[in-house]
């Protein structure tokens, strides 16, 4: 994935992280709210009204048995709430010592509220307050039996709350308050909140990814043109060196031993590589890097490119230890690994320290062909194992000296591994070694 696809990237998931935060905080504020509104003023209003000895309705209007919008010209206001009712108007079953102290709330006006006095021992059912005209008796009695087994002083059954007390003769005072019709619409609107939820994701993520193709837009030109410049300039620049290098091979020819024409042909050399090189990443970058990928002998692949280093490590006074398991097959192009293989051992070559030892080691992990290549000397930074993969990164102490190149050789094997969906990664202890690791399918 390139940077511009991993910065657009990056810039959906943070909107979209900050879209669900947000609608996640307020469709779950709401639920929670209606949830507790209506859970909290049952629970409050069967509490009172089980204080209240079950009594739904100011007891005057209990007592002449009418409704309570038809007791003549009386309205809630003409009762006091404070004072409470008269003593010797109250359900015989509330105890005797609390009736002066009746408190009627101001909020006890829910009609679908009844209470029953149940004598679990004689399976008596006493009507207290209310009508439930919806059941009949047997229907009732099932309801209350079914509370009853719960074993709970209060919650809820099938869309009725429920609130359980003792009376003063030990009997059972069940208050209970249907409210189906509102745990019916919290449950509508649990699912209206999640298909909000989800379909205000989908539109978010959508406006997001246009907006974020709209900023990225400007950069990726800006890009594109920088990767074109570079690919016209290295054209550009293959002609003169391959005339440098042509004219110097003649005069050579004539003055064989002058040092000063050897510079120019190394430095000249060193610019093609150069500009081999930036093209090959060019050409990666906008995809136009093709390989031909078959099964080959990975084994002899790795064999082949470490070969032609022996007799320059042994010049230079280091060791090379090669081994290699037979019978490796790898899929890809034998051509590009051996050039990957041969920029990490040149890369051992140039960083070991005098005396050290290179050690090339190809063997089967799993399901990965593997090979590393390990090195004695300066190590590199942990900070810095990921970083000496980008172009023309180079430690300050590490990476520099005469025999330093461009700093490109890394990322050219990085991109090859890439290419063959391999993984290429490098350890050091930061002091003395550096191994690279190459994993093949």
């Amino acid at each position: 994935m390139t940077l511009l696809k991993k910065t657009r990237l990056y810039i959906i998931l943070l909107v979209m992280a900050m879209i669900t935060v947000l609608l996640t905080f307020a469709t779950a504020a709401i639920n929670i709210f209606l949830y507790n509104r209506i859970y909290g003023d049952s629970f409050v209003y069967l509490e009172k009204m089980a204080q209240n000895g079950g009594v739904n309705m100011p007891p005057e209007a209990m007592m002449k048995n009418k409704p309570f919008d038809e007791r003549g010209d009386r309205r809630r206001g003409d009762f006091d709430f404070r004072g409470g009712p008269s003593p010797d108007r109250l359900p015989e079953h509330f105890p005797p010592d609390k009736r002066p102290h009746l408190v009627f709330a101001k909020n006890l006006g829910f009609r679908a509220a009844m209470s029953f006095v149940v004598d679990c021992e004689h399976s008596e059912f006493t009507l207290i307050s209310g009508r439930p005209d919806e059941f009949s008796e047997e229907e009732t009695k099932e309801l209350c039996t079914n509370i009853l087994a719960l074993k709970k002083q209060k919650g809820s059954y099938e869309g009725y709350f429920f609130n359980l007390s003792k009376t003063s003769e030990g009997k059972c005072l069940v208050c209970l308050l249907n409210r189906y019709s509102e745990l019916q619409y919290l449950v509508r609107l649990n699912k209206y909140s999640v298909l909000i939820w989800v379909c205000t994701l989908l539109l978010g993520f959508f406006v997001s990814s246009f907006f974020s193709r709209l900023l990225i837009k400007p950069i990726e030109n800006s890009f594109e043109r920088q990767k074109q410049f570079i690919s016209d300039s290295s054209h550009e620049l293959r002609t003169p060196i391959s005339v440098i290098d042509a004219n110097l091979s003649v005069v050579m020819a004539e003055y064989p031993d002058n040092k000063w024409l050897g510079y120019i042909k190394d430095e000249n050399q060193r610019m093609g590589q150069l500009v081999k090189d930036l093209l090959f990443l060019t050409r990666n970058d906008q995809n136009r890097q093709k390989i031909d990928k078959k099964e080959f002998d990975f084994s002899s692949a790795v064999t082949n490119a470490v070969l032609p280093f022996e007799s320059i490590i042994f010049e230079e006074g280091k060791y090379l230890e090669l081994k290699t398991q037979d019978g490796l097959k790898a899929n890809g192009d034998e051509n590009s690994i051996k050039q990957l293989i041969t920029i990490l051992l040149d890369n051992a070559l140039k960083y070991s320290n005098d005396g050290g030892i290179i050690k090339v080691n190809a063997y089967q992990e799993g399901q990965y062909q593997t090979v590393k290549v390990y090195n004695t000397g300066n190590g590199i930074k942990k900070e810095n194992l990921d970083k000496i993969f980008r172009r023309f990164f180079r430690e300050d102490k590490a990476r520099t000296g005469l025999k330093s190149g461009y700093g490109l050789g890394l990322s050219i094997a990085k991109s090859i591994a890439s290419l063959h969906n391999g993984i290429l990664t490098a350890d050091s202890d930061g002091k003395s070694w550096v191994e690279f690791t190459l994993k093949l399918r």
